[in-house]
């Protein structure tokens, strides 16, 4: 029992010993530690975020020197560029990373530990040297290559083509020019170099090799070479001017606009349309006329040309060609070179054929070719089927080609003053005629499928050796012009009722009975049967109360109806070479619209009612009479 008391108390004495023996606890907690890490660990510029890059820079850092450095291609724009910078954990950088910055010089950047202390990175950039070795423009320009004279001068700036695929240089030079010193000016990459050098004369001859090395040292060759060029339209006109110097265009070149030149019509200020030389004594032309790419009208009318000047042929945009009144002999086969032409007129020329190749001018509608020596035309003309008009009067044709049937789309035509013979039947085939001249010609009968032409409005037959008129004529019905005169016809058949006739001309022929059809064609207001056999004017002369023009002298009439004085828009009334006449209608007096009257040369009329010769004292009516006659 005492053994067990006294273990209780030594455990109770040794719990209080090592009570009093241990150290109270801390409760304090530790300090953090912060971060004192301030490097820019990574700095780039990407393309991504930098529209003028053409690939991402990386910049070296030195962590040592604190120095960020690296090089841009040639010519990058420095400003505004956005940096893509990482730093140092829990580290801060100003300026930030992803904002823009300027370039053009050094840019310090502070980067703050996590302790609050920091350091400064000094960015430094370089530009690389240009590699680029190029000729940017290479020019001859007028300034350096013109003496002051006209000819053989650049007279406006020329500027090559540039091939960098085959580092070739053409320059597109006018024809004429002289090229044994031509003074080039070029311009190359910045900072590069070029032999031969810039503004050094040169024989352009041959080809010339010019060699650009560039700011890096890359060397690149150039092969220079001139091609024919156009000649620009003011140097065209100078050289015209120049090779006619009696010419009486008075051109004074000082003119900025060439529209202000006289007889020059150009699109806008430079580009010449239209040239108005007719009659100005312009025989001569200078090489490369092909420079008026726009010019479309040229003409050139009484110069007294003996040719058409081969320069002409080259100018294709022609639309229209007016050579007429020259003195030309011959057209060239080089004519198909104008192959837009529309209009062409030759006429008054001593031309006595035409070359096959004039029928490749497909386009033509305009065929001008009176007052020449022509015998015969194109076999294949028909080809030229776009003519409307066509104008071949007085030459000395004796036939048509068949292959004329073919022109369908003419609506005018003259032939009238050669030789022919016969109605040509490939007329007949142009239902679209609506104009038809074959007068003065040795045709003797009219086909009877004349009548197939029913859109003509003029027909003109006179002076040739028609007797009969047939009936199919009277299809004719649109007819507002039919001249007959001076043929042989002795009857006017009365089936022929044009009722739209204005004018119709009957004179000079052996018809001895006025055709009463006529007073049916209502409106008439030209009416000549002069020099004919008529003996009678028919009473109902005054249904045509549209007519302002009567001829009747020379012919045998015996009375003048009453009924004439109806007539009261007559202008001009002709009854003189009358030797059977002996009295006229006191009615004539009645015609006070009249502005002349002609009864001179009536031998057996020597008495005028005093209601006529009033028409002379009381309305100005112009009265030719013969001096024995009395008014009564």
């Amino acid at each position: 029992m005492k053994s067990k008391i006294f273990k209780i108390a030594a455990l109770f004495i040794l719990i209080t010993s090592c009570s009093k023996d241990s150290p109270t606890e801390d409760k304090t907690p530790a300090p953090i530690v912060k971060s004192q890490d301030k490097e820019i660990v990574s700095f780039k510029f990407l393309k991504e975020d930098n529209l003028n890059l053409i690939e991402d820079i990386t910049i070296s850092i030195d962590q040592n020197t604190l120095s960020l450095s690296g090089g841009f291609p040639f010519a990058t724009e420095l400003n505004g560029l956005i940096p893509t910078i990482e730093i140092s954990p829990n580290a801060t950088i100003v300026p930030a990373s992803k904002a823009a910055i300027d370039l053009e010089s050094s840019v310090e950047f502070t980067v703050t530990a996590e302790d609050g202390t920091s350091q400064e990175y000094r960015l430094s950039i370089s530009e690389n040297e240009n590699e680029e070795g190029n000729v940017v423009n290479f020019s001859l320009l007028a300034t350096d290559n013109n003496d002051g004279t006209i000819f053989g001068q650049i007279h406006e700036d020329i500027v090559g083509t540039i091939n960098e695929e085959d580092n070739t240089i053409t320059i597109a030079i006018p024809v004429g020019t002289e090229i044994d010193e031509l003074v080039p000016t070029i311009t190359t990459s910045e900072f590069a170099t070029i032999s031969p050098q810039n503004k050094v004369a040169h024989n352009f001859s041959q080809p010339i090799t010019y060699t650009v090395t560039s700011q890096a040292g890359n060397i690149k060759t150039y092969e220079v070479s001139l091609t024919t060029g156009l000649k620009p339209d003011r140097q065209l006109l100078m050289e015209i001017d120049a090779l006619n110097p009696d010419n009486t265009l008075g051109w004074d070149f000082s003119v900025m606009s060439l529209n202000e030149l006289p007889f020059v019509e150009t699109f806008g200020n430079q580009s010449v349309r239209r040239l108005e030389f007719q009659g100005r004594n312009i025989t001569n032309f200078p090489e490369g006329m092909s420079g008026f790419t726009r010019l479309s009208n040229l003409h050139l009318s009484s110069n007294s040309l003996d040719a058409i000047p081969n320069e002409i042929y080259e100018i294709s945009s022609l639309d229209y060609l007016d050579l007429s009144n020259n003195n030309i002999t011959i057209v060239d086969p080089e004519i198909a070179n104008l192959e837009n032409l529309t209009y062409i007129n030759l006429g008054q020329n001593e031309i006595s054929t035409l070359p096959d190749e004039f029928t490749t001018l497909t386009s033509l509608d305009y065929f001008h070719l009176e007052n020449n020596m022509l015998t015969q035309l194109p076999a294949n003309i028909g080809d030229m089927n776009n003519m409307g008009n066509f104008f071949v009067q007085n030459n000395q044709l004796t036939y048509l080609p068949e292959s004329v049937s073919q022109l369908t789309k003419i609506w005018r035509m003259d032939v009238s003053g050669n030789n022919l013979s016969e109605f040509p039947n490939t007329i007949l085939y142009l239902t679209n005629l609506q104009f038809l001249n074959l007068s003065d010609n040795n045709i003797d009968s009219i086909p009877t499928e004349i009548g197939n032409l029913t859109q003509l409005i003029q027909l003109s037959l006179n002076t040739n050796n028609i007797q009969l008129l047939p009936i199919e004529l009277g299809s004719l019905t649109q007819l507002e012009l039919l001249v007959m005169s001076n043929n042989q016809i002795t009857v006017f058949p009365e089936e022929l009722n044009f009722p739209l006739l204005q004018q119709l001309h009957f004179a000079d022929n052996p018809i001895a009975i006025f055709p009463i059809t006529i007073t049916n064609m209502l409106n008439l207001n030209y009416l000549r049967m002069s020099n004919t056999e008529i003996t009678m004017i028919p009473e109902t002369i005054d249904n045509l109360t549209n007519l302002e023009n009567l001829f009747l002298e020379g012919t045998p009439l015996e009375r003048i109806p009453s009924q004439i004085g109806n007539l009261e828009n007559l202008y001009n009334l002709d009854i003189g070479r009358n030797s059977i006449l002996t009295s006229l209608p006191t009615e004539l007096g009645n015609l006070i619209n009249l502005n002349r009257l002609v009864i001179s040369n009536t031998a057996n009329l020597r008495v005028i009612p005093a209601e006529v010769c009033a028409l002379e004292t009381m309305h100005n009516v112009i009265l030719i009479k013969d001096s024995s006659d009395t008014c009564e």
